[in-house]
């Protein structure tokens, strides 16, 4: 007599959204946080919380409330949507990936760190190119991006994960375009070479 074993896909789970709700609580906390970092990292004692734009950034909080809805409303009426571990790991994986590049972004730079596009130069802005920026021209926006999309992966949210994508891809080009206008006038033919040699780090930014 053959018996038939059935077998759970190994890309389904059933222990409970532990992983989804640790993602929820990061959306929640990660703008403290990522000031009293920089703070301590830069010892920068004029930033404030202006620096980040949070206290007014009506779109900031408006994509963290979409993502809470989305992921309760989905986990009402489609539940299973919920339960695919190998994607919440993935975005788990993403999203630490994204805040040590992130950290050591801001470690590299030191002082010449900042969340504020810088329009003057400054006595302590010098042109880094070691490190991660040996790399990447702008690790510290690879690192948000690949956070960004993996708290929606951590969550299983397919709507907030294309739309993070997206936004988050339009708003970082539009800010290198800013930044680097900038950085030319600084740096000259250095930063000219520099941005010859080294990518962005952002998907089809150059």
């Amino acid at each position: 007599m053959s018996t038939t074993r059935h077998r759970t896909p190994a890309l389904k789970t059933s222990t409970g959204p532990s992983l989804q709700v640790a993602g929820l609580q990061a959306l929640a906390t990660t703008p403290g946080n990522v000031k009293n970092d920089t703070k301590a990292v830069c010892n920068d004692d004029t930033l404030s919380i202006d620096s980040f734009l949070l206290n007014h950034s009506v779109e900031y909080w408006l994509a963290a409330i979409l993502s809470w809805v989305e992921y309760f409303v989905e986990y009402y009426y489609f539940p299973s949507l919920k339960h695919v571990a190998l994607i919440s790991k993935c975005g788990f994986m993403l999203t630490i990936t994204g805040e040590v590049v992130r950290k050591l972004a801001i470690y590299t730079a030191g002082k010449g760190f900042s969340h504020l596009v810088s329009t003057k130069r400054k006595e302590t802005h010098k042109l880094v190119t070691t490190g991660v920026y040996h790399l990447w021209r702008h690790p510290a926006y690879l690192g948000w991006l690949l956070w960004c999309v993996g708290t929606q992966l951590i969550l299983c949210n397919p709507v907030c994960f294309v739309g993070y994508s997206y936004v988050s891809w339009k708003f970082l080009k539009q800010r290198i375009q800013v930044e680097e206008s900038y950085l030319v006038q600084f740096f000259g033919n250095e930063y000219l070479k520099y941005r010859e040699e080294v990518p962005s780090g952002i998907p089809f930014v150059d």
